[in-house]
């Protein structure tokens, strides 16, 4: 993608300066634990992966992106849609692919969000 195009979406995104979460050493290491199951399908000039990716590092968690070609058939196997951003959640033995930027950022803040009592 072009670098101005990145620039134009970085400053428009409301969560641009935004301060990530703070966790205790404990919690965050639960957090990087639970976010080894996650992978996010995305694609670096797409407006909804981009506050996809955003709420990612608002949350501290590391996720792992896939964008090349081995991906998409990936996506398309394993999701059944063609569609990015979206959320593959290894959740023991079952396999759930999460489709849509609202859905998978509220799935990612419900999960990841620390409770006050918990920080």
């Amino acid at each position: 993608m072009h670098s101005w195009l990145q620039r134009a979406l970085d400053f428009l995104h409301p969560a641009r300066n935004a301060s990530k979460i703070q966790r205790s050493a404990q919690h965050q290491h639960v957090a990087d634990q639970a976010a080894r199951q996650l992978v996010l399908y995305h694609f670096r000039s797409c407006p909804y992966c981009l506050r996809t990716r955003r709420a990612i590092d608002w949350l501290d968690i590391d996720i792992a992106l896939r964008e090349d070609a081995s991906a998409y058939d990936e996506l398309l196997a394993g999701g059944r849609r063609q569609t990015v951003p979206c959320l593959h959640i290894k959740d023991g033995t079952r396999k759930i692919w999460l489709n849509e930027s609202g859905d998978i950022i509220r799935y990612l803040e419900k999960r990841f969000t620390p409770c006050a009592d918990a920080a």
